[in-house]
């Protein structure tokens, strides 16, 4: 009797520890919603946390790119996509988000590079809209 009282006692002392910490993913969230509200220095803070937590989710790059491009911070958001890049070669928002800040950066061979590496791995069109789009963003910027 004793002995279940103490497991179960142990037992619930440990679900109590490991809800007390937020879930890595709850942090990256917690980032996003501080960037939708305009809070962006608050949200690069927030996620690097996530990041500090687990530097092997490429996914968190991503947004804290995101929050670089929001402050227009483009070598910035460049340096955390590159880096979500290494942990993911083919991520499909990370590939794109690449590509734009190359565009915002004026940078048509990074664009080009990115460009061809999001077709190969993702099969797409050379024509689709949004990749088009910036790509003729470049070309005019560069006229």
């Amino acid at each position: 009797m004793i002995k279940i009282i103490l497991l179960a006692w142990t037992s619930m002392a440990m679900i109590g520890q490991s809800t007390s910490q937020p879930d890595v993913f709850e942090i990256q969230d917690r980032a996003m919603l501080q960037a939708k509200q305009g809070k962006y220095i608050q949200a690069l803070q927030t996620i690097e946390k996530a990041i500090e937590i687990d530097p092997k989710i490429a996914e968190f790059y991503v947004t804290q790119s995101h929050v670089f491009d929001k402050l227009r911070r483009y070598p910035e958001a460049m340096t955390s996509i590159k880096k979500a890049l290494r942990l993911e070669p083919t991520h499909r928002a990370a590939l794109v988000n690449k590509m734009i800040f190359a565009s915002r950066m004026n940078d048509a061979s990074e664009y080009v590079k990115s460009y061809q590496v999001f077709i190969k791995h993702h099969k797409l069109k050379p024509d689709e809209s949004i990749y088009k789009e910036v790509y003729n963003g470049i070309i005019k910027k560069g006229e």
